[in-house]
């Protein structure tokens, strides 16, 4: 028994003396990123043992150690995990650096997650960072720029316009749009969402990887998942407020009201008030009259807050927000006010069981805007000549317009599209419910069910007026419409995720059902008071005119589809994917397509023979692969029947009755539209991941292409739909990120290229289409087999015929080719060498599709203060500018011109210069003929955005009770390097028209908005 105790009380002195000798001491300090940001939740252990602790809320962390030799390692999901030896040292303040390398990451695909190492296609991760300091609403303009071979256009720079965006090029010659899915909701458009809302999004590019989507996806898809919740337990409030002023950034050079008349009195077109302009100007009295562009433009406010709550206590995490915005056009009377709201909830129920719901509610306000070529603000603007007057005083009313083609006073044209409103509401609604280790460990169940309603209104209201015989309006109207859709989606699906030694298996086995359903009814009532109060249908008082109608369209989807992903040690990977397709667009027979693909990558970094290359290059991944998706979006609801209209009178036996007429012919046979594409891309990153970037080569073939087939006049019916026509795209997408984090100074390059080639290859047989009717020019694009969609095609030219010799030597066995051109007039080149100018002679002018597009993002930041510049660009592209027939019309009878036609045409006086004759005649048609002449170099390099911002220091936002606290100022489309002389080089076309792609029908230009915003975390 004294043995023992002898032995006890020794192994406690051993103790005591141990605790003495390791000198325990603690350890106190603070985690933060690299902007200086606490970091809660950080994982800080000491090396080689099991004890540890983590980072609170505000980044602070105690832990107690033994030894001076002991090393703290501090790790935290995406930053690179960092040790730190004690010493005698007693706090410690470390900031973690981003994790470079994306290998590692999560990225989300068709219908769950994978990681970044086991993704086989072509997958575009945009830094939500940069599309969250842009000062648009609109997320889908956000995207502009930041991925290889994703072309984001603009249709206008009006508020609330949208854009056109083209993934690879465009795909077909009907709908190229892309398919979004926010939070697994399949959908149309995002315009619902704020950028600020965004948390994630990816951008799937090649049939490989969108194939799971099926008959939505042919055209890519664009994945998107909003905010859920905040990464630690405290709650967070994150405010934003901006305001800006836009301004336009060009005018074009107009002739004045003193250059006009001299120029019309030149050419034998004078009357009194032409002569009054001259007088005076010999009297010394220079008359510069009206410029129409200062008439329409103004200087644009703009506002936009937004609050956002978000937590993650215990089983539940939420993120709800409230943005709010006033947007007013640089043209006067064009504005877009909008209130967003969204609210994300997530519940887990137990550690298997999880359930969401996501909701969102979108309000917008927004009046008329003429934007149409012939008869818009805009165009009305730089057509109205500078003679005539706003407001015209004596009648108390807008003036006339004396020579102009634009049938509309400007100033009248802006007061009438303010008596348009249009009205919108969205509701959007996503509910899942998850099951996780169903049955087996790794398998999960998931079914979910979104719908989205949305209601538009628009009341239009036409008051009667009277200006001249004809400028006027004899009888006022109200025009009234209300429309509603429903779409909805259900979707079940099975996901199974297992590592098996070396294997990891991800796959996915589901069904989903959708349905779209729109109708809409109108109606216009005639002679209506034009007080605002008695502005409603049954106030009018004609009822012979009044006017009903509206229509309705269905179309349903139903799918089955299934993804295998197999990994073999992180080195080798296969991806296999099948969807079947049914859609009520199609007879039964012709209703289910089927979709594979296959792809295949091979991490070479993490092969043996690469570990000496471990520092220099950690990354180097190949991928390829082949898929084939459907596209039913070029199909109508109805196509493959006859279309017939009723509202016909007929006389049998003098008995009057209703018949009917068939509109268009029917094809049973009509089927999918499909895409088939390859690809193969190579993932690299150098010198520890500081440098990485991609590099992709794809083919795509558009085939069975949904065209409308030409069949003889007499028959009296519009043409069928036939699948008649393959297209393909090909090309190269490349880019490049190059980051430094590790100093005070911090900065990260990326750079994003793409070039893309596209191609008819077949129309069946049929006739090449024309298309891309501009005025009196007739059609500029022509699409037809070896060429690209919708090149421009017209007159090639020769310069003027500047002296007698030349005209008279322009001949053919002594006959002129051009028989009524004069000194002064345009010389086209007669191609076929047939001795005369016709359309035979007609060629290839250009096209609008680019032979190099990219963006270049530049973030640079030392302690508090950091900048953004972002470039855009295109190179090798022509735009067709539309407005050059009114510009440099040779006629000059119904339109104003430029100040350069005006004083630098080509004169006996001015013998050498390239600028056509002023000729009342024209009977050479200088400007009635579609050539070159018309055809620009469209390429530009714009500043699409600079901001320049500063985060006053943590511990003086703490003396104001908040977490963090920054100001900004920005500028969007600072400047733009171009060689186009219209508007603005950034556009698509008519409506997202393929036919029209790089015609300008004077686009409402895309403002230069200079604005300073303030971001608020508590």
């Amino acid at each position: 028994m004294k043995k023992k105790l002898r032995i006890i009380l020794l192994f406690f002195l051993i103790v005591l003396s141990w605790e003495s000798f390791a000198q325990v001491k603690t350890i106190s300090g603070t985690v933060t990123d690299g902007s200086n940001v606490p970091l809660p939740g950080v994982s800080v252990t000491i090396n080689g043992s099991k004890n540890g602790t983590i980072s609170d809320y505000d980044g602070s962390f105690t832990i107690r150690v033994t030894n001076e030799q002991d090393v703290l390692v501090f790790s935290y999901n995406g930053y690179k995990t960092q040790k730190v030896t004690v010493g005698n040292k007693s706090s410690i303040k470390i900031a973690l650096v981003t994790e470079i390398t994306e290998l590692h990451d999560v990225v989300v695909v068709g219908y769950g997650t994978i990681k970044k190492s086991d993704v086989t296609g072509s997958v575009g991760k945009v830094n939500v960072a940069d599309i969250q300091k842009v000062t648009s609403i609109d997320a889908a303009r956000a995207l502009q720029g930041r991925v290889a071979g994703v072309n984001v256009l603009s249709n206008s720079g009006s508020p609330g316009s949208g854009v056109s965006i083209r993934i690879r090029g465009i795909g077909t010659i009907n709908n190229s749009d892309p398919l979004y899915v926010v939070d697994g909701f399949p959908m149309g458009d995002i315009s619902h969402i704020a950028p600020s809302d965004i948390e994630t999004m990816e951008v799937l590019k090649d049939a490989s990887a969108t194939a799971i989507y099926g008959s939505r996806g042919a055209n890519g898809v664009i994945l998107i998942k909003t905010r859920t919740g905040s990464k630690n337990s405290k709650v967070e409030v994150l405010a934003t407020a901006l305001t800006g002023v836009s301004v336009a950034n060009k005018f074009l050079d107009l002739a004045d009201a003193t250059e006009f008349a001299t120029a019309r009195k030149a050419i034998g077109l004078d009357d009194d008030i032409i002569n009054y302009v001259l007088d005076q100007q010999a009297a010394g009295n220079y008359l510069k009259g009206t410029d129409w562009q200062k008439v329409i433009y103004r200087q644009a406010l703009n506002t936009r807050f937004n609050v956002g709550i978000s937590g993650n206590k215990d089983s539940y995490s939420f993120d709800h927000g409230f943005t709010t915005s006033h947007e007013e056009g640089i043209v006067r009377g064009t504005k877009l006010d909008k209130l967003m709201f969204h609210s994300n909830n997530n519940i887990k129920l137990t550690e298997k069981i999880k359930l969401g719901l996501n909701f969102n509610y979108v309000h917008f306000e927004r009046p008329g805007e003429r934007n149409d070529f012939y008869s818009g603000t805009i165009p009305g603007a730089l057509r109205s000549d500078p003679i005539s007057v706003p407001f015209d005083n004596y009648t108390n009313f807008f003036g006339e317009i004396y020579y102009s083609q634009a049938a509309t006073n400007p100033a009248l044209a802006i007061h009438l599209a303010e008596k348009e409103k249009n009205i919108g509401n969205r509701y959007m609604g996503n509910f899942y419910f998850q099951v996780d280790d169903l049955f087996t460990e790794g398998l999960s169940f998931r079914t979910q069910f979104g719908a989205i309603m949305d209601y538009n209104e628009t009341k239009t209201y036409s008051p009667q007026y009277f200006i001249t015989p004809t400028q006027r309006n004899e009888i006022s109207s109200l025009y009234q419409s209300r429309g509603q859709g429903l779409n909805w989606v259900f979707t079940n699906y099975f996901s199974y995720n297992k590592k098996i030694d070396k294997l990891n298996i991800n796959s996915t086995l589901g069904t989903e059902m959708q349905a779209n359903k729109y109708s809409d009814i109108w109606a216009r009532g005639y002679n209506v008071p034009e007080t605002a109060s008695l502005q409603y249908l049954g106030a009018h008082k004609d009822a012979v005119l009044f006017g009903l109608g509206g229509g309705q369209s269905e179309n349903r989807l139903q799918s089955f589809y299934a993804r295998g992903n197999f990994s073999w040690d992180n080195k080798y990977v296969i991806t296999a994917t099948v969807r079947a397709d049914g859609s009520s667009k199609f007879m039964p027979n012709q209703r289910w397509g089927t979709f594979p693909s296959f792809a295949a990558s091979w991490n070479i970094h993490k092969e043996k023979f690469m570990s000496n290359l471990e520092s220099t290059l950690p990354t180097l991944k190949l991928r390829a692969g082949w898929g084939q998706v459907g596209n039913q979006g070029s199909a109508g609801n109805f196509d493959f029947v006859s279309s017939v209209n009723g509202g016909y009178n007929y006389t049998f036996n003098g008995i009057p009755v209703e018949g009917a007429v068939q509109q268009q012919l029917a094809n049973t046979e009509l089927t999918w539209e499909s895409s088939e594409q390859f690809n193969v891309g190579l993932d690299f990153g150098l010198f520890d991941n500081t440098l990485k970037g991609t590099f992709d080569y794809f083919i795509r073939n558009t085939n069975d292409m949904i065209l409308s087939k030409p069949i003889p006049t007499y028959a009296g019916k519009r043409r069928p739909a036939v699948n008649a026509g393959t297209m393909q795209n090909k090309g190269f997408e490349f880019s490049l990120n190059y980051a430094n984090n590790k100093n005070d100074f911090k900065y990260d390059v990326g750079l994003n290229l793409a070039i893309i080639r596209n191609e008819i290859t077949s129309l069946a047989g049929g006739d090449p289409i024309r298309s891309g009717g501009v005025g009196r020019l007739g059609n500029t694009t022509k699409t037809e087999v070896g060429r690209e969609i919708a090149y421009f095609y017209g007159y090639q030219t020769d310069g003027l015929f500047k002296t007698q010799a030349q005209l008279d030597a322009y001949q053919n066995n002594n006959v002129p080719i051009q028989p009524n051109a004069g000194l002064g007039d345009v010389k086209f080149v007669d191609r076929n060498g047939d001795g005369k100018i016709t359309e035979l002679d007609m060629t290839y002018l250009g096209s609008a599709s680019p032979d190099l597009t990219g963006g270049l993002n530049i973030n640079l930041s030392y302690k508090g203060i950091d900048m953004v510049m972002f470039f855009v660009g295109s190179y090798g592209n022509e735009i067709v500018n539309s407005m050059r027939q009114t510009l440099y019309n040779s006629r000059m009878f119904e339109t104003n011109i430029s100040r350069d036609m005006a004083v630098n045409s080509w004169t006996p006086n001015n013998p050498n210069s390239n600028i056509p004759r002023l000729n009342a005649a024209d009977l050479n048609k200088n400007t009635e003929n579609f050539s070159d002449l018309y055809v620009e170099d469209g390429s530009y390099i714009r500043l699409k955005n600079i901001q320049l911002g500063y985060t006053i220091p943590e511990t003086s936002s703490k003396k104001i009770g908040v977490k963090s606290l920054r100001f900004y100022t920005t500028i969007d489309n600072l400047l733009t390097f171009t060689k186009y002389t219209g508007l603005d080089p950034e556009l698509f076309g008519l409506y997202g028209n393929p036919f029209y792609y790089g015609i300008d029908m004077v686009n409402y230009p895309q403002p230069t908005t200079y604005s300073f915003g303030v971001n608020i975390n508590f």
